[in-house]
């Protein structure tokens, strides 16, 4: 969730938990948006 304003760059995030930039990115692609875009349809913010 770091990824929400304020945004952490790719590269903190990557240093921070030990990973690749590419499996961060594809983690939050296939994880964290379409559960934030299930959550933001729910409250109705999209």
């Amino acid at each position: 969730m770091k990824r929400l304003p304020p945004e952490a760059s790719w590269k903190e995030l990557s240093e921070e938990f030990g990973l690749s930039i590419p499996t961060l990115s594809s983690f939050y692609q296939r994880q964290c948006l379409p559960r934030l875009r299930k959550f933001a349809e729910s409250e109705g913010y999209l």
